[in-house]
């Protein structure tokens, strides 16, 4: 996740029409969803069971405080260099990241092969809960602005999403007995 990052914002960094710049920030978009749920990953597997509330409070402060001062620093980088040091400045910040991970995490190995893992996924009340809630976010998005609230297009956005929010519960209810009689 760290390598995507810092791939893109290097793309970015260097890009000369917006088509790079977008393609830079899609590959950073990537990298950084990847890298805000395994901090919580590695952080759950550094820290001692009764410390992690105290943790993960730490790392959404941290993730707030980031979002309000982030853009404060890009402005500032704007107005007084350039737009380009908004993404030059995660490379050395990226790279220390990566090497002091890479030099002192060292997770337990994993029990069990992939095969075995992946019987585990809930894959349809993942697509179910999914799908549900992309529909239904994209009835509230399009809704007033590309269609009227009280077009067919939204109405069968906000009737699907929220029918495949129903048999999600319905699903993850059942799934949950049957796991529970299996064990």
């Amino acid at each position: 996740a760290t390598v995507l990052f810092e791939a893109g914002s290097l793309m970015c960094a260097l890009s000369n029409d917006i088509d790079v710049l977008i393609g830079g920030r899609i590959l950073a978009g990537l990298g950084g969803g990847g890298i805000q749920t395994l901090v919580f990953i590695v952080s759950s597997e550094l820290t001692p069971i009764n410390q992690r509330p105290l943790v993960f409070v730490i790392l959404g402060l941290s993730f707030a405080c980031s979002s309000v001062t982030g853009p404060l620093i890009g402005g500032a980088f704007t107005l007084h260099a350039t737009w380009r040091w908004c993404f030059y400045i995660n490379l050395p910040i990226g790279g220390l990241a990566g090497c002091l991970l890479t030099v002192f995490f060292n997770p337990p190995r994993v029990k069990g092969s992939l095969k075995e893992k992946l019987k585990l996924i809930d894959y349809p009340g993942t697509f179910l809960l999914t799908s549900g809630v992309v529909i239904f976010l994209l009835a509230l998005t399009f809704g007033g602005v590309e269609f009227a609230w009280n077009s067919g297009a939204i109405i069968s956005m906000f009737i699907i999403g929220g029918v495949l929010l129903i048999l999600f519960c319905v699903w993850t209810v059942s799934y949950t007995h049957l796991r529970a009689h299996e064990t």
